[in-house]
């Protein structure tokens, strides 16, 4: 059984090494849809929609309307420190592909524990970034164990002047 939950939230990056347009700062409306694949216990149900929202919304909360900024973009990071404005630091760049794999490890981390008692056995992850274009992953949750979990507060840089 596969079953799926859709997220949305705005965002803005660049591709500094990027040949053509993606290097300069430009945003997306992105939409993310997360599905779990397992098989549904007694209540029919595989797992209730509620906990997944629960696990990944702070994910959802610290990217919406933020700047994605790849740690080694210091020009970009020396900007949006200037400025005052949200961001959130990668360890590397801000593509789709990247995007969804960070959304998978979240999910598989943060609700390793939640997913292993409903049963769910994988995850995939699709981040759309326009109506054209989307990157899909998959993880098996098992493989999550003992993998560090990202931390949100270490990435997000949210100064006093848009606290909220």
């Amino acid at each position: 059984m596969t079953v799926a939950k859709r997220f949305r939230w705005e965002a803005a990056h660049r591709l500094a090494d990027h040949p053509s347009l993606c290097r300069n700062l430009h945003g997306h409306s992105y939409t993310c849809w997360i599905e779990l694949d397992g098989t549904p216990g007694p209540s029919e149900m595989l797992i209730d929609f509620q906990e997944v929202k629960r696990v990944v919304s702070p994910l959802i909360d610290a990217w919406d309307h933020c700047t994605y900024v790849n740690r080694n973009d210091t020009a970009l990071r020396e900007a949006l420190a200037t400025l005052g404005v949200k961001h959130y630091l990668l360890d590397g760049r801000s593509t789709t592909e990247a995007l969804a794999t960070y959304v998978a490890r979240y999910l598989c981390t943060h609700g390793f524990a939640m997913l292993q008692e409903h049963g769910v056995t994988a995850v995939q992850v699709r981040v759309q970034e326009t109506k054209t274009c989307y990157a899909t992953t998959r993880a098996t949750v098992a493989d999550h164990a003992d993998t560090p979990a990202p931390e949100l507060e270490a990435a997000l840089v949210k100064p006093e002047a848009v606290a909220g």
